[in-house]
């Protein structure tokens, strides 16, 4: 895969997301190894339940900058086949990537 990682979409609640670039050329950049070595904690804890949309693309460009994930619990790209095998809009990003919650 030769995806390159710009930028982090991440969300702990409901109606709050935050965009945390790191690839883009000529804007402000949150250095990478800072911004991975901050995300790691909870993305690898499996009791942080995760939410996804079209999460096996993400988790393998994560996966090229040594980050893996523990927890993901739901993909929407995959509800949304599964609900509509037919849909256009599957490549979409409804709404997404941690749910914040934790399942203890």
């Amino acid at each position: 895969m030769q995806a390159e990682l710009v930028g982090i979409s991440l969300a702990v609640r409901e109606g709050e997301g935050w965009y945390i670039p790191v690839g883009h050329g000529g804007a402000a950049q949150l250095p990478l190894e800072q911004v991975i070595a901050a995300i790691r904690p909870a993305l690898q804890d499996e009791h942080i339940a995760k939410v996804g949309h079209n999460a096996k693309y993400d988790l393998a460009v994560l996966s090229q900058h040594g980050l893996s994930m523990r927890g993901l619990r739901f993909d929407t790209m995959i509800a949304e086949f599964l609900i509509d095998p037919g849909s256009r809009s599957l490549g979409s990003k409804p709404g997404l990537v941690t749910a914040g919650r934790r399942d203890d």
